[in-house]
């Protein structure tokens, strides 16, 4: 947990049963959105993926039947399976030597945030346009410098549904992005009126030419389906734009679980090259206004 990886259950039990021997040892808070019924595990942990909004190939499976393993790992061959005699050996897998920051220690408490935004967006009765609006999200942007710049690596290893490039760095390729002014570092923070969400992006424009050029971006799933890459991706274009700069280029690694990127810069209209069969180049003009729909305010920190 203070690695920032997070906890579900895949259990065949009886719901009311289970939960009431996790609160009786209070361990019930550690789990998100937990699968406590009689049906198949392999499905369990396909709702868990959905209700988090990450991939099966982010989830590692722990039982202590092998039949149970043998059934998630022909039904979901992505997923690492372990058996739980492994259990006291986990932590030095390479696989959970993640990188951990400030932000890793309170991943679980940026998920229950997201999931009461979730829980409200059930019940809005209206478009959703206007849930989101109501919602008072704001972005706060800055230059990457001390502890964050630890997130900012994060973000580039970890994320991939909103992942511009798809490219693991060395840290110190990372740290030259920082150190090189031919390059412009942004940490994005984020919050709205149900909580805190902590640092949830980093970007990287290169401007060593006449046309800037956006290399890197990665958002955090959390706040995924909200504008936020729309809202930054707009901040972008009225910054160069008001450096007197005539366009705005985006250059993308396309894969199967970045869609999402592709499909926001279609909403803003820029234009798609495709320079090969998963490099693709987004061009926009900046002497024309990107169609915002501002659900979200920016502060410049």
């Amino acid at each position: 947990d203070k690695r920032g990886i997070l906890f579900s259950i895949a259990s065949k039990n009886n719901f009311k049963d289970a939960q009431k021997v996790l609160s009786g040892i209070k361990m019930h808070e550690y789990f998100l959105c937990p699968q406590i019924h009689w049906g198949l595990k392999s499905e369990s942990i396909k709702r868990i993926a959905k209700e988090l909004d990450i991939g099966t190939d982010t989830i590692a499976f722990i039982d202590d039947s092998s039949f149970e393993l043998a059934e998630v790992s022909s039904a979901l061959p992505e997923v690492r399976c372990y058996h739980a005699n492994e259990m006291g050996s986990l932590l030095n897998y390479a696989e959970f030597n993640v990188t951990v920051t400030q932000d890793s220690a309170n991943r679980r408490a940026y998920y229950r945030t997201k999931q009461n935004f979730e829980r409200n967006e059930k019940v809005w009765k209206k478009e959703r346009l206007d849930f989101l609006k109501n919602c008072q999200m704001v972005i706060s942007i800055s230059k990457p410098s001390g502890v964050q710049i630890d997130r900012c690596y994060e973000l580039l290893q970890r994320t991939n549904q909103l992942n511009l490039s798809a490219r693991q760095y060395t840290r110190e390729e990372f740290m030259n992005f920082i150190s090189d002014n031919i390059f412009e570092c942004f940490v994005l923070g984020f919050k709205d009126k149900f909580g805190e969400y902590g640092i949830i992006g980093v970007a990287v424009v290169q401007i060593d030419n006449s046309s800037p050029k956006l290399i890197e971006l990665a958002i955090s799933c959390r706040v995924a389906r909200r504008k936020v890459e729309q809202s930054f991706i707009c901040w972008l274009a009225k910054r160069y734009a008001g450096r007197g700069l005539v366009d705005f280029m985006v250059q993308m690694c396309a894969t199967n679980r970045n869609g999402l990127l592709a499909q926001a810069f279609e909403e803003l209209n820029f234009k798609r090259n495709d320079i090969s069969e998963i490099l693709i180049e987004w061009v926009i003009l900046l002497n024309k206004p990107l169609p915002e729909q501002k659900v979200i305010s920016i502060i410049e920190q």
